[in-house]
């Protein structure tokens, strides 16, 4: 090849690399970017807790970020804190009636409801026995409940309770009518009504129960089989994939009217999640490798900040804009959150006050002083007036309450 050819030919190879380059590097950098998504306004609990969105989906690109400044405990007067019962409950409420207000409990041995006035005398109210209950929710002013227990054969049982109160000691009736059996989860609406979820064919199917236990609507299909619930107010319920260290989570927004599904968040490992009373914000826990972390998540801005006390939602209660949470002093390393629910780890928790929107933070209890040495608080439970707190001590699964200061 003559050399003039040669060197026309080599240039124009050169010419094409660069080209090449200069292309890409231009794509790269107008391309799909990463968003960082900000709030409008600081942010009430520091900076540091940013997470970035791609596409309506939250990532955690920096695991070990911390809050560059500790938030200021408020030096309040400590609330007192007592355990109202040395057996196990299967679930509890507050009622109102006659001017007063009663705390009533189902005791998980014998199915038996008892209520605690203001004079603090335990009164029996209920003559049936049922063993072996594990589970009782209720709604309506404690006048609907649903029982689960467990069958000789194994068999998951659910039954609708309408309870109605006598006048003498023990007198309550109790009316029952049985929901499908192995129904795996179900939620009390204020109001009364029940949504269940049951599984088919290894699907998950919701359905919507009546006030009057008369009628039955499916509003909710999904081919993943484990959900849980929560009614958010009396026409949205809040569903939630079961929570697992080795599983992404998603919670959605149903609508018990048209079964239409608003996705919230999505693609979290290990989600579990509790919604505001108001429906702005989510708090929220994922997994890491060797334990967990805990945010508030504001849903209209798609932002997400660490919260200043790291516990589980289910650890936690709202009170419109309060959030009240039993929270650990220590956290050991385990796979949350399933080695907390399994009991292969327990906790030792103080109860604190968390105001959303200024990010202000009070301790209320401090575990330490209180009774037997401790508790691991779940299902926190908040009387109407924010003058009292209910919550189960998951060591035992013994009743516990605290007297909240205004």
């Amino acid at each position: 090849m003559p050399q003039k050819t040669l060197i026309i030919t080599v240039a124009t190879f050169v010419v094409l690399g660069i080209g090449i380059l200069a292309g890409t590097f231009f794509f790269l950098q107008t391309g799909p970017a990463e968003e960082t998504i900000t709030q409008p306004t600081p942010s009430p609990f520091g900076e540091g807790g940013e997470l970035v969105s791609r596409g309506g989906e939250l990532s955690f690109p920096q695991e070990n970020v911390q809050q560059e400044t500790p938030l200021p405990v408020r030096e309040t007067p400590r609330s007192a804190v007592r355990q109202l019962t040395k057996t196990a409950i299967a679930g509890k409420t507050f009622v109102a009636r006659d001017n007063k207000t009663f705390v009533r409990y189902m005791e998980r041995a014998t199915g038996h409801i008892y209520e605690i006035g203001d004079t603090e005398n335990t009164a029996r109210i209920s003559n049936r026995t049922l063993p072996g209950i594990y589970e009782a929710l209720w709604g309506k002013n404690g006048d609907i409940s649903v029982v689960r227990y467990l069958n000789p054969n194994g068999a998951i049982k659910s039954v609708r309770e309408v309870v109605s109160v006598g006048t003498n000691a023990g007198s309550a009736t109790l009316q029952g009518t049985a929901l499908p059996d192995n129904v795996q989860h179900a939620a009390v609406a204020g109001d009364g009504r029940i949504f269940y979820l049951g599984g088919v064919g290894g699907a998950a199917v919701g359905t919507v129960v009546s006030v009057d236990g008369k009628s039955k609507k499916q509003i909710f299909n999904s081919p993943v089989a484990e959900w849980e619930a929560r009614w958010a107010d009396a026409t949205l319920i809040a569903v939630a994939t079961k929570p697992s260290y080795a599983s992404e989570g998603f919670i959605h927004l149903l609508n018990s009217k048209d079964g239409s599904l608003q996705k919230i968040l999505g693609n979290i490992r290990g989600l579990t999640a509790l919604l505001s009373p108001d429906k702005k914000n989510v708090l929220f826990s994922r997994s890491t490798e060797t334990d967990f972390k805990t945010y508030l998540y504001d849903i209209k801005n798609k932002t997400a900040f660490f919260f200043p006390v790291v516990t589980l939602p289910e650890k936690c209660a709202w009170k419109e804009r309060t959030v009240y949470c039993g929270a650990p002093r220590e956290i050991p390393e385990a796979l949350y959150p399933d080695d907390w629910y399994q009991g292969v780890v327990s906790f030792s928790d103080d109860i604190w006050k968390i105001d959303a929107d200024t990010g202000a933070v009070d301790i209320v209890v401090n575990g330490e002083s209180s009774q037997d040495g401790g508790f691991d608080a779940t299902g926190l439970m908040i009387q109407s007036d924010g003058t009292s707190l209910l919550f189960t001590n998951k060591n035992d699964s013994t009743l516990w309450s605290v007297e909240l200061k205004k």
